[in-house]
């Protein structure tokens, strides 16, 4: 806050769209490759506004051709990612 106080936020921890096996697979599939990963953006803002959470955004400092690896080894990502660009908030 501007004026030097702080405020707790809420736990986003016991959400269903954090605990779902997609989302859960994801994250499970960067961790064991090592790589850090959050979810940011717009769902994070929309749970703590309390707004239904449409997608999910996760940002890790793996590079893009590491994280695609990962998901094509654990079956998680298709072959041609091209496939599923368009469909997909992937950055």
């Amino acid at each position: 806050m501007q004026d030097g106080t702080q405020r707790d936020l809420p736990s986003l921890a016991d959400r269903d769209w954090l605990k779902a096996p997609s989302t859960q697979k994801v994250l499970a599939a960067l961790a064991s490759a090592g790589h850090e990963a959050r979810v940011v953006g717009g769902a994070v803002r929309n749970a703590l506004l309390g707004v239904a959470v449409v997608d999910i955004d996760i940002a890790t400092p793996a590079a893009p051709e590491s994280v695609m690896q990962v998901m094509q080894a654990r079956l998680l990502y298709p072959s041609d990612a091209a496939d599923l660009l368009p469909r997909a908030a992937i950055r």
